[in-house]
């Protein structure tokens, strides 16, 4: 019995515990006592904690319970847990969690903002190049296809609007530029009032149907030729997708020529 008590009593101090009695040759055992020294054993292996485990215990991660991990935790077939990476956008380098590229779809929109980005951080060649088409979506540059390269000519009472100078775009409320420009390269391009006696031509700036703006010009002589880019609209609609077209007037002047002549719009 007494060196039963003796294996016990040594087992309770490896786990931090302590001794309820001490016995000395010629004691006799009660069963209080025994009952005492095994309650305490009891107590103790029942409440092990951080504070009953000694430093550099060293416990095998295979006697670890299989339950603990959770969303990505890997648990190795020995036992050790690591985290689980995909090895593209989370990757294990130098021992360490990193992030490396994070796609597109990673990040909702609007969750980046200025305070997130750097003053400078982000260069030119960093933006996406902007899309031109005859319907442009956000951020992109709407551009229709032009008169063509034969001229076009109205003549005095005709109106209506300028051929293939249409175009949609879709606005995040922000200031929007329409313009007239040259539909092609190397081919002359120009808008012409032949007027009799000061009498305008007029180009009006559409959205979905509205008159946004517009311009009567003439000259003081006969003919008046302008560049397509002396025609230059600021529109502020709200958020939206919206149609711009050029509409044309002749009302008392002797004909508008028109040649090789396209719409473009963006967002400010």
């Amino acid at each position: 019995m007494r060196y039963f008590l003796i294996f016990f009593s040594v087992l309770l101090m490896s786990a931090a515990a302590t001794q309820v009695n001490t016995y000395i040759n010629g004691n006799i055992l009660t069963a209080d006592q025994l009952n005492s020294e095994f309650s305490n054993i009891y107590t103790t292996l029942n409440s092990i904690d951080n504070e009953n485990i000694s430093t550099g215990a060293d416990i095998d991660p295979a006697k670890i319970s299989s339950t603990i991990g959770g969303e990505g935790i890997n648990r190795l077939p020995d036992g050790s847990i690591n985290a689980a990476v995909d090895g593209v956008t989370v990757k294990i380098i130098s021992s360490e969690i990193a992030i490396d590229e994070l796609p597109g779809s990673a990040i909702a929109d609007g969750d980046v903002g200025t305070i997130q980005i750097e003053d400078g951080g982000v260069e030119k060649i960093d933006l996406a190049v902007k899309a031109t088409s005859p319907t442009a979506t956000l951020g992109n540059v709407a551009l229709s296809d032009g008169t063509g390269a034969a001229e076009l000519v109205f003549t005095t009472g005709q109106t209506g609007n300028l051929p293939n100078n249409l175009v949609n775009i879709t606005t995040n409320g922000g200031p929007v530029r329409i313009s007239i420009m040259p539909a092609t390269d190397n081919t002359q391009s120009y808008v012409e009032c032949e007027e009799n006696a000061l009498d305008p031509c007029i180009l009006e700036l559409l959205r979905d149907g509205g008159t946004v703006v517009e311009i009567p010009f003439y000259s003081s002589g006969n003919r008046y030729r302008l560049p397509p880019g002396a025609f230059s609209f600021i529109d502020t609609p709200a958020a939206g997708t919206y149609e711009y077209r050029i509409r044309y007037e002749v009302p008392s002047a002797t004909s508008l020529r028109v040649l090789n002549v396209r719409l473009m719009a963006y967002e400010l």
